[in-house]
C-alpha cells in the first residue's frame, strides 16, 4: 500500500468516527432538554467532539511532529478532563441527577466570581464595564443568582469552590474509579498545557501518528456514555464502530 493509500484510508476512517459522533450528538439533542444528566452528557460530549475535530485538523496541517504533538497533547488533556467529569457525573446513578444540576448551575458561580474579577480590576476592560448602562442591573442579576445556588457550592470554612464537582480533578477520577487512568494521562500531557522544557524541547511521550487515534478513544467513550443513558439504538455500523473505538487493547487481549 503507498502511503497516499494509507493517507486516504485513515480519512475515511476519520470521516467515520465524525459521522458516528455526529450521529449520537443529533439524536441526543432531538431527545430536549428535560433531563438534565442528558443534557450534561450532551454537553460533554459536544466539547470533546469539537476537540476531536481541532486535533484531526492540527494533524492535517501541521508539517511538524514535534509542534503539531505539544499542542495536540495540550488538547488530548483537555478532552481527557471532560471525559473524567462525564464518568464522574454517572458514577453513581442515585446522584447523577443532583450532579448535573450542580454542573448547570455552577454558572452563576462563574458569572460572580467573573464580574467580581472584572469591576475590581484597573485596566480599560473593567472601565468600559462600569461605565455601561446595563452594569446595574446586571449586577443585581449575577448576585441573585450566585446567592441562590451558593450555598451548594462552599465548603464548611464558607469558600466557594472554583469548579462545580467538590474536591479536585483526581478525587472525582477516584470516584469514578478512573484513577489509574488519571496518573498516567494526565501527567503525561501536564507538560504540553505549562510549556515545559521537557514537553517544549520533546513533546509527549506519544507518536504523532498515534495522536487522533488516541483522542478518538477517548470521545467514543463519553459518547457512549450519552447512547447508554439515553438508551439509543445505533445502526448495526455505528454500534460496532464505537465497541472498537471504546475498546482498550487490555480488552482485545482478554
Amino acid at each position: 500500500m503507498t502511503n497516499k493509500s494509507r493517507v486516504l484510508l485513515a480519512e475515511q476512517g476519520d470521516d467515520m468516527v465524525h459521522d458516528l459522533l455526529q450521529d449520537i450528538i443529533m439524536r441526543s439533542y432531538a431527545l430536549g432538554d428535560s433531563d438534565k444528566v442528558s443534557d450534561a452528557l450532551l454537553f460533554f460530549l459536544v466539547r470533546a467532539a469539537n476537540t476531536w475535530r481541532s486535533v484531526r485538523t492540527l494533524q492535517k496541517h501541521t508539517k511538524d511532529d514535534e509542534g503539531f504533538m505539544v499542542d495536540a497533547g495540550t488538547l488530548f488533556r483537555a478532552i481527557y478532563d471532560v471525559y473524567l467529569q462525564a464518568e464522574y457525573l454517572v458514577s453513581d446513578p442515585s446522584r447523577s441527577l443532583e450532579r448535573a444540576h450542580d454542573y448547570f448551575d455552577f454558572e452563576h458561580v462563574e458569572r460572580y466570581k467573573a464580574m467580581k474579577r472584572i469591576l475590581s480590576a484597573n485596566n480599560w476592560i473593567a472601565k468600559q464595564l462600569q461605565q455601561s448602562s446595563m452594569r446595574s442591573e446586571g449586577k443585581q442579576t449575577n448576585k441573585q443568582n450566585y446567592d441562590s445556588v451558593k450555598s451548594r457550592f462552599q465548603s464548611k470554612k464558607g469558600n466557594v469552590r472554583n469548579q462545580w464537582y467538590a474536591g479536585n480533578l483526581q478525587g472525582i477520577a477516584e470516584i469514578a474509579g478512573k484513577l489509574d487512568e488519571y496518573k498516567i494521562f494526565l501527567a503525561a500531557f501536564n507538560g504540553c498545557v505549562h510549556s515545559s522544557a521537557s514537553a517544549v524541547r520533546h513533546g509527549p511521550l506519544v507518536q504523532s501518528k498515534h495522536a487522533l487515534v488516541m483522542t478518538s478513544g477517548i470521545v467514543a467513550k463519553i459518547a457512549r456514555l450519552n447512547v447508554v443513558h439515553n438508551k439509543l439504538a445505533l445502526s448495526p455500523d455505528y454500534q460496532k464502530l464505537l465497541e472498537v473505538l471504546c475498546c482498550s487493547p487490555d480488552e482485545e487481549s482478554d
